[in-house]
């Protein structure tokens, strides 16, 4: 079913306040999640909402808390999410480190103990409303590793490590990069899952080495691991985004144990924002990037391709999925009025509202 991006949020808004968010903070959760279906990244939109209220009701995420600054060095801070949403904590962390790079030129924050975060190129986003550059690694401390096998094994001892950065432009929506160091993020895995697809490409490596496009076989067992995007390349970025978001903010790395792969862990995030008017004139600095994005974009084309700038695609996608709305396997709609009524709110009104627009 489709359904209309304003509807749905809706929805998401109720049951985060039936979670015990309050208004403010249940609008800000809410409109990141649909925001994320909105440009495509189904993978972190509303398929996250049973899993968020779960870990609300389990007492690993708790509504209504706010980061705090545990170290102060300047244009380095080292801040604390108190077990509050990742969304709230997200945009926090990132308006601090704006705030400092508008001081000192540059703004740096290791986070540590937020609930999952999202996706990470929204903050980018927030970094590029305010004129800024960006640059953002988080991990997620998690016991017995995560889903991502290091390059030559074949045993999850990695998360995703998602990097996110972006530059504002000049007239046009920012210059965004967002991506996750796995072949494939292990929300689009999930959402494969739910939709009963097979995965684009063989990603999996089962514990016997065999690789495959099924994505069940992450939960059974096979014992399957994901495999890291561009062989050692990406899992060296992954190494490097626990050593900072992990290790400077002091919220901790992958650790030996019993692995959970169904529930959600915490995360930690590194956050630079650099102030590009400190350094120089900022028509300038637009200048010189749209003569270069003029001249990469207008180079030969593959037959049957075109040549996009980064950021492009999400931004084609929103207006594409404000228009005719948002896809809903059945799966993700039945998850999210189980967690509807998981909080009080009752299945019959929910299911109103998402036919509402369908």
């Amino acid at each position: 079913m489709r359904v209309k991006s304003d509807t749905l949020k809706r929805l998401v808004v109720e049951i985060f306040k039936g979670a015990g968010s309050e208004p403010a903070e249940a609008e800000i959760v809410a409109d990141h999640l649909v925001t994320c279906n909105l440009v495509g990244h189904d993978s972190h939109g509303v398929i996250r909402v049973l899993p968020y209220v779960t870990a609300v009701h389990d007492k690993r995420v708790f509504p209504n808390r706010h980061v705090k600054v545990v170290a102060d060095f300047g244009a380095l801070s080292i801040l604390d999410a108190d077990d509050g949403y990742g969304q709230v904590a997200g945009r926090e962390a990132l308006d601090h480190a704006a705030d400092r790079s508008e001081k000192f030129g540059v703004g740096v924050v290791a986070m540590r103990a937020c609930g999952h975060i999202g996706r990470v190129g929204a903050y980018a986003e927030q970094a590029a409303e305010r004129g800024k550059l960006s640059l953002l690694m988080v991990n997620a401390p998690k016991v017995g590793g995560g889903e991502i096998a290091p390059f030559g094994g074949v045993e999850a001892r990695l998360g995703s490590t998602p990097y996110a950065m972006s530059m504002p432009r000049r007239g046009k929506p920012p210059l965004l990069l967002d991506f996750a160091t796995a072949s494939v993020a292990m929300g689009k895995i999930r959402v494969a899952r739910n939709r009963g697809e097979r995965l684009p490409m063989k990603c999996i490596i089962t514990r016997d080495g065999e690789y495959t496009d099924d994505p069940n076989a992450v939960y059974d067992e096979r014992h399957g691991s994901v495999m890291p995007f561009g062989a050692h390349k990406g899992y060296a970025l992954n190494v490097f985004g626990e050593v900072f978001a992990g290790l400077l903010s002091d919220g901790g790395t992958k650790k030996p144990g019993k692995a959970d792969r169904i529930q959600q862990s915490k995360n930690n995030a590194f956050i630079m924002v650099i102030d590009p008017s400190t350094v120089g004139d900022m028509e300038h600095f637009q200048d010189e990037f749209r003569t270069f994005a003029d001249f990469v974009t207008d180079a030969k084309r593959a037959p049957g391709q075109e040549i996009l700038m980064p950021g492009d695609v999400e931004d084609r996608t929103r207006r594409q999925r404000l228009r005719d709305g948002i896809q809903l396997d059945d799966n993700t709609r039945d998850q999210l009025l189980k967690a509807a009524e998981s909080v009080g709110f009752a299945r019959a009104e929910a299911e109103r509202l998402l036919h509402e627009s369908a």
